[in-house]
């Protein structure tokens, strides 16, 4: 992350359009990464500014006006991958295909593979781009590869894929872990088309992660034991709220642990604990803090407290550019941002030192990618990384899953770099 993907996939683009090897280059990437990634890149570097880059999101109307002005890179937000393929069917002129953040289409049964899997031929020159990889399981690379190469290296199969490589670790087949030497045939497999950016972490100042315990007030710890317990709960003499499976339990437990529950009429509120810990761990911070929440309640209530300004929430992109400018010039204490919408492509580096996490996530590529929007090139400080956790509670046990994830990637990358 952050190791100059970008510029070394459009430094190619360019030497391929220029050598008449492909005529135009289709992007797919998170929204905010182009809108304030791609849009830009080009213009920083002097061998790349004759390109011609289109952006093409928004409207519907607004997507397909872009598309249609002639360009040498053309990029589109990868929600909008099935409307571009249904709109276009030939591809409109693109035989190059860059696909940022390709760990994204990690899921099989996505859409976006489906599409990307059928429409591969007319491409002459397909790149990925991840700094995850296997962030979350080794069972991901399948359709990452899929959407590469069509099922050339590691099958067009995905249960015979499972079956080669895995076994199964529950009897419904849902779960599965490595066999024995997998790892070694995998990267073999897939190794003469994968690329490991030299690592530069070595030259940064250091970073530090902990974990910031708080207490559950007793009358809360009450409400979450009974939830917890018997999957549903009643609120002092308000409404009765019901987990209907294991699923929404552990979503509700994770609610309960920040300091609220949601019900039918609203939010609930429960304790303060993670509030007065964030006020606590701001004022004592050895630098700006990127503040990251999960909730919308735990949005409400954070900005209520802090009055700080919430990355992403406006749906004007020069207002959301300002407020990114504006953090990288030190004019704010304190951003809020949701790892789903800023996790991706933002170099936040130049504004902060702190990355303050309200509660842990379950994705192990959500959180590592946001703490790389500090923790990356042009760092000056050393990066402190806190996760505030409720004692007692399932926070605890996201966190061990989340660091427990974080083995297949350094798992990847040391066969990577042996060979």
């Amino acid at each position: 992350m952050g190791s100059g993907k970008t510029v070394s996939t459009l430094t190619a683009a360019s030497e391929l359009l220029a050598e008449g090897v492909i005529t135009r280059v289709l992007v797919f990437a998170p929204l905010k990464v182009c809108d304030n990634v791609w849009q830009f890149e080009h213009e920083k570097w002097e061998h790349l500014k004759h390109l011609r880059v289109h952006v093409a999101t928004g409207d519907a109307k607004q997507r397909k006006a872009a598309v249609e002005v002639n360009s040498d890179i053309l990029v589109v937000n990868i929600e909008n991958l099935p409307w571009f393929f249904e709109t276009f069917k030939d591809g409109h002129g693109c035989d190059g295909l860059v696909i940022d953040e390709l760990s994204k289409f990690k899921a099989n049964s996505s859409k976006g593979v489906k599409k990307l899997k059928r429409r591969l031929a007319p491409f002459k020159w397909v790149v990925g781009m991840t700094g995850t990889p296997v962030a979350e399981n080794w069972t991901g690379l399948y359709s990452q590869m899929i959407v590469l190469d069509g099922g050339k290296r590691l099958g067009t199969n995905h249960q015979v894929f499972l079956d080669k490589y895995f076994y199964p670790t529950d009897h419904m087949r849902l779960n599965w872990a490595l066999r024995d030497g997998s790892a070694e045939l995998l990267v073999e497999a897939i190794s003469d088309v994968v690329y490991t950016m030299p690592s530069y972490t070595g030259e940064l100042p250091p970073i530090e992660y902990w974990v910031e315990d708080v207490t559950m007030p007793k009358e809360a710890r009450v409400i979450y034991d009974k939830l917890k317990k018997d999957m549903l709960v009643q609120i002092e003499e308000g409404e009765l709220v019901v987990a209907s499976n294991a699923a929404v339990l552990t979503n509700k437990l994770l609610q309960a642990a920040s300091g609220f529950l949601y019900t039918d009429e609203g939010v609930e509120s429960l304790h303060y604990a993670k509030l007065d810990c964030v006020q606590r761990l701001i004022d004592e911070a050895t630098g700006p803090v990127l503040l990251a929440y999960w909730f919308d309640a735990d949005k409400e209530a954070l900005a209520a407290m802090l009055g700080c300004p919430i990355y992403g929430q406006s749906k004007s992109k020069v207002k959301t550019k300002i407020l990114e400018d504006e953090w990288n010039a030190g004019k704010h204490k304190v951003m809020m941002l949701h790892p789903a919408s800023a996790s991706h492509g933002l170099n936040l580096q130049a504004g902060g030192c702190v990355v303050i996490w309200f509660g842990p996530v379950w994705s192990r590529d959500m959180f590592t990618q946001l703490n790389a929007r500090l923790w990356r090139k042009g760092q000056t400080k050393p990066v402190d990384v806190v996760v505030i956790e409720t004692v007692g509670t399932i926070d605890a046990l996201v966190s061990a899953r989340v660091s427990e994830k974080g083995k297949h990637d350094t798992l990847l990358m040391k066969h990577l770099l042996e060979r």
